[in-house]
């Protein structure tokens, strides 16, 4: 008799990085999804994460800046250490972008919010610092959520902190600095028990 057995399979998905994250990558480890970035980085290009992904910044001496041209994070969890970016980072349809002890600036004087948490989406910040934006270091809006826990926000030309279009924000332990209009601009107030 022929004796034939059901096996199941079961494959962590890796995921592929766009080209141009790639370039500025080295894998950590090979089954993993972690990703160290080079000192110094560079992306000119939109490019867009839809997979999981953790990046931390490579240690050198001295603080290395990680230009970032325009980062779309769609239906993910992508969660970012240590970097000093130079960016405009879009977070949209359900992801969640997790930062811990990073710095945030504008790419250029024409990026209106170096972070934009929209569309159903989670923004989870500790100890990090958000400087410079030009109309809103970051905006939250479109029914998704952010917490900030020992984040310092300064020299915003408008906002530093923006909610709207039923969004919800949780700010604890952090500094507001240098708003030439507001500090934190929410549309809807309501306190979460």
């Amino acid at each position: 008799p022929i004796i034939i057995f059901k096996m199941k399979l079961f494959i962590k998905k890796m995921i592929d990085l766009p080209q141009y994250l790639k370039e500025v990558c080295v894998k950590k480890e090979s089954n993993t999804n972690d990703y160290e970035l080079q000192a110094e980085a560079n992306i000119i290009q939109p490019i867009f994460i839809r997979s999981n992904l953790v990046l931390k910044q490579k240690l050198s001496k001295g603080l290395s800046l990680f230009s970032l041209f325009w980062l779309t994070i769609s239906q993910a969890v992508v969660k970012f250490i240590g970097i000093n970016f130079k960016c405009k980072i879009q977070v949209t349809a359900k992801a969640t972008f997790i930062a811990e002890n990073c710095n945030f600036q504008p790419y250029d004087e024409k990026t209106e919010c170096i972070v934009e948490i929209f569309a159903n989406s989670v923004g989870i910040f500790k100890n990090c610092n958000f400087k410079n934006g030009n109309k809103a270091s970051i905006a939250i809006r479109d029914r998704s959520m952010a917490t900030f826990t020992n984040c310092n926000f300064e020299n915003g030309s408008n906002t530093l902190l923006l909610a709207l279009d039923k969004s919800q924000i949780v700010v604890d332990c952090c500094t507001f600095r240098s708003a030439e209009r507001f500090s934190v601009y929410y549309t809807e107030i309501r306190f979460l028990k």
